[in-house]
């Protein structure tokens, strides 16, 4: 017989992850790991080690939105685990699948001030879907499979399981312990509303003057990229998108009018004229205006798996709980029993978007210097391939970047998400690289943004990920900049003032590509040896601290309620 074969903890956490179809994890190395670490060595598991544990979160966010599966996030204990709150938080308001799994401290001591104890289960508890801890190894691949069960159903999102190190440099004989294999869960769990409901939805749309479909997250994470296709296609509604679903439907096609927000496209302004909208996956936050987007009178129809998010904020006409994939499939495949007469509306809403963009191209010619962040942007739009992959920051360069840069293919198109959390357009470029390595990625920010995990770059350079950062540098937290000086007056800037630092020079430090920009001209002839350099390159532009139409609309808020 035999001898029997012993598995460390970590061992069993490699091929439980590896179970469920893991690839690739993004990590900071503690003690916590070190099983984990020599049980990954030669296994088909990549661990890209970080320099910061909020941009491993970060990483793995950016991984389940570029590829519509979850990311894995591996840290350590303690100030592991809390610095990677952010990332995760970031994570839950995107409704993205991130599996976080941290080390913890002995769980033979716990309760009498182990080091690094705290309680981590507590902890992430607000933030994910699902939060456990292990108290014997032959837990681990139970409590990895519910993980993945968990951010896969329902509403995604993120959950966290909490290993302590006592348990994972434990052994266990192979024999004692099974592995659960990995279920498509979008496909087990994938619910159709009630057809007599979409029936009712459709003579809605159909009978409507000024119809209009919103897709969101909700349409993104049930693969409903085809089913919208084939609606646009069959009843020509006007389709617009947003957070994770833009670039579900090109804002290329005929029947797409780009993003779904009228502060940053004049066309999403007529809303305000809407008489029947679908909205498809997403909670009425903020971004819709807690659904005033649309007028009063407008009947809402709101798809969704999660039925209680529906009406939530606004209460809704038809609700139709389920799939939004499956939804738009039972709209497509009845869609021929209806009269659809959008043109004049679809009209419409071109002539705004096509009015949107010849207000915009005064700023996006002028060579004008500093250069206007919609001069940077019409560059980088000149330059990216259609299937580029764009990630975005947060402050004011982002928002004039929102206004002018396509969204053309799907898991494409990374946007910060509810938290608005600045810094993540570099851990988001260096995860979605690593999800689709044939996609040139391009990543824009501010010089704020750089600042929070600017030294990623070294991580980029070590792992041999190219992408190209574009940074707008206005020597200044831009937004607040702005924002001050719309609401207090120019000369009570406070604490909003940054040095012209040279971007491009810490770049080439780390061992990446660096140039910097001062003239229109420059500019992308600068994108295009960055994006053929094959290296992880910066590209650092002097640029006019512009307020964007964001920043005018939230001082106009501010000076409302004094």
């Amino acid at each position: 017989m035999p001898p029997l074969t012993k598995l460390s903890g970590g061992d069993v956490l490699v091929r439980s992850l590896l179970s469920q179809g893991a690839s690739c994890a993004f990590t900071l190395c503690g003690n916590h790991l070190l099983s984990t670490y020599e049980a990954a060595i030669g296994t088909p598991l990549r661990l890209i080690d970080v320099r910061h544990e909020a941009a491993a979160a970060h990483m793995a966010d950016a991984w389940a939105r570029v590829t519509g599966t979850p990311g894995v996030c591996l840290v350590t204990g303690g100030p592991g685990h809390t610095n990677a709150i952010t990332g995760i938080a970031t994570a839950w308001g995107a409704d993205s699948p991130v599996i976080w799994i941290s080390g913890g401290s002995e769980a033979e001591f716990a309760g009498q001030g182990a080091m690094q104890e705290i309680d981590q289960v507590a902890l992430a508890r607000p933030i994910t879907k699902w939060s456990a801890a292990a108290s014997h190894i032959r837990e681990i691949p139970r409590l990895v499979a519910s993980a993945y069960r968990v951010a896969q159903t329902g509403r995604p999102g993120p959950v966290h399981l909490t290993l302590p190190v006592d348990i994972m440099d434990s052994t266990i004989d192979e024999s004692e312990v099974s592995f659960p294999p990995a279920i498509d869960w979008k496909a087990a769990t994938r619910v159709a509303p009630n057809p007599d409901l979409v029936d009712l939805a459709l003579g809605l749309l159909a009978s409507a003057r000024r119809p209009v479909v919103v897709a969101a997250a909700g349409a993104w994470w049930s693969g409903a990229g085809p089913a919208l296709h084939a609606l646009a296609d069959t009843t020509g509604l006007p389709i617009f998108t947003i957070d994770t679903a833009r670039g579900l439907i090109s804002d290329d096609h005929p029947c797409c009018f780009g993003y779904a927000d009228p502060l940053l496209n004049p066309a999403a302004t007529l809303f305000a004229q809407a008489d029947v909208a679908l909205v498809l996956g997403r909670r009425l936050d903020y971004r819709l205006r807690f659904g005033n987007v649309f007028p009063r009178e407008c009947k809402l129809i709101q798809a969704d798996s999660e039925p209680a998010d529906i009406g939530s904020s606004r209460p809704a006409d038809l609700a139709l709980a389920g799939s939004p994939a499956a939804a738009l499939e039972l709209m497509v495949a009845r869609a021929a029993n209806y009269r659809w007469e959008t043109a004049q509306w679809r009209s419409a809403l071109a002539q705004a978007r096509a009015e949107g963009a010849e207000q915009r191209r005064p700023l996006e010619t002028t060579d004008s210097e500093p250069l206007h962040p919609l001069r940077i942007v019409r560059a980088v739009r000149d330059v990216m391939p259609d299937d580029c992959c764009l990630t975005f920051d947060a402050g004011d360069f982002i928002q004039w970047a929102r206004q002018g840069l396509p969204a053309r293919r799907p898991g494409r198109w990374l946007r910060l998400g509810p938290m608005a959390t600045l810094g993540c357009a570099i851990p988001f470029a260096i995860g979605a690289k690593l999800a689709r390595p044939e996609s040139t990625v391009i990543a824009l920010t501010g010089d704020g943004g750089v600042g929070f995990y600017g030294f990623e770059l070294d991580t980029a350079v070590r792992h041999g990920v190219p992408f190209v950062l574009v940074v707008a540098n206005d020597a200044a937290w831009g937004m607040e900049k702005n924002l001050q000086i719309g609401i207090y007056g120019r000369d009570r800037v406070t604490a909003a003032e940054l040095l012209p630092t040279r971007y491009d020079e810490v770049a080439r430090a780390l061992g990446a590509w660096g140039e910097h920009v001062d003239h229109a001209a420059d500019l992308e002839p600068a994108l295009r040896r960055a994006i053929s350099s094959g290296r992880p390159a910066v590209v650092d532009v002097t640029a006019e601290c512009a307020p964007s139409s964001t920043t005018d609309a939230s001082v106009r808020r501010k000076l409302a309620r004094r």
